[in-house]
């Protein structure tokens, strides 16, 4: 699971929370594979469903910065909850890039298997996690009685 902010793409700046439950077996082969992807973007959507085959779905992102320094992540689809967060970074930034973990990803369309090595550079920091939730039900491809909660 990835909670993503995009501050640049070719469909604008946009969040972005996103599951890779793993290797699954696709049209023989064993790849990893996003089983969902929610994103405040409608661009986003689309062009993740017609140029990828990426399962993306619109949902809200909401942000709140509390006076610790911690940081509150939900992210609701047609007003539930699927997602909620409380982080709070410490030490330097620093940077990443895919080009550390090259990755390929595979997406069934069509009865075409689609093949994508994202690229990404950015900057990231650690963090302690205070509280984190996932509603692991259908919206998630998961069990509908599954739900996860750490903290």
């Amino acid at each position: 699971m990835m909670l993503v902010n995009y501050h640049e793409t070719s469909a604008g700046p946009y969040h972005e929370l996103l599951f890779i439950p793993g290797r699954l077996r696709l049209m023989g082969r064993r790849l990893f594979s996003i089983s969902k992807i929610y994103v405040s973007s409608e661009a986003s959507v689309r062009g993740g469903i017609e140029n990828w085959g990426i399962p993306k779905e619109y949902a809200a992102f909401v942000r709140e910065q509390h006076a610790d320094s911690s940081t509150s992540y939900r992210v609701l689809c047609q007003g539930r909850v699927l997602f909620s967060a409380t982080l709070a970074p410490f030490g330097p930034r620093f940077p990443i890039s895919s080009a550390l973990v090259p990755l390929a990803v595979a997406q069934a369309r069509n009865g075409d298997l689609l093949i994508t090595r994202p690229t990404a550079r950015g900057a990231a920091r650690l963090c302690r996690v205070r509280e984190i939730w996932a509603d692991a039900t259908r919206r998630l491809g998961g069990n509908p009685r599954t739900r996860t909660r750490l903290a």
